[in-house]
């Protein structure tokens, strides 16, 4: 029978979700944004979790630390997830969905709008000038609403 290391395979989990945020935060990986704008976020506290515990036995074991301290260092990562999904900070951002997030409100629920309705959106923010003119296209149709005002 395959005989699986359960230390090995958090280990391996621990690096795809800290990879897959990597790959969102240098820019690798942008279909996520309009599909959930914060959850990427997550992928790092998440993938800090799986290292963690799978080095449970030796934290416990080798460094003498009590298990209720290795719980708690779960629970701080558990917590630091829930605040990156709740309020991201910005330095955590790439530029692109920092220029995106300063639009105000009616720009972004174009260029949002364009996306859900299937439009091609990811050549638009290859550069920072693809950003720029499609955000000056969408400002121009949301020239017409008069409630612009910035999202939290």
């Amino acid at each position: 029978m395959f005989d699986l290391n359960t230390q090995v395979l958090l280990l391996a989990f621990g690096a795809l979700f800290i990879g897959a945020w990597l790959a969102a935060v240098m820019g690798r990986w942008k279909r996520w944004y309009w599909r959930s704008r914060r959850m990427v976020y997550v992928y790092l506290a998440l993938g800090a979790l799986f290292i963690l515990s799978s080095f449970e036995s030796q934290l416990i074991g080798s460094l003498g630390l009590a298990r209720w301290e290795v719980q708690t260092g779960y629970a701080l990562l558990i917590a630091v997830g829930i605040y990156l999904l709740i309020r991201p900070p910005r330095w955590m951002k790439p530029p692109w969905i920092q220029m995106i997030d300063d639009q105000p409100d009616s720009v972004y629920e174009i260029m949002a709008e364009q996306v859900k309705k299937g439009k091609s959106w990811e050549d638009k923010v290859e550069d920072r000038r693809a950003l720029e003119n499609w955000i000056k296209n969408a400002s121009r149709r949301g020239a017409k609403s008069k409630t612009s005002k910035k999202r939290a």
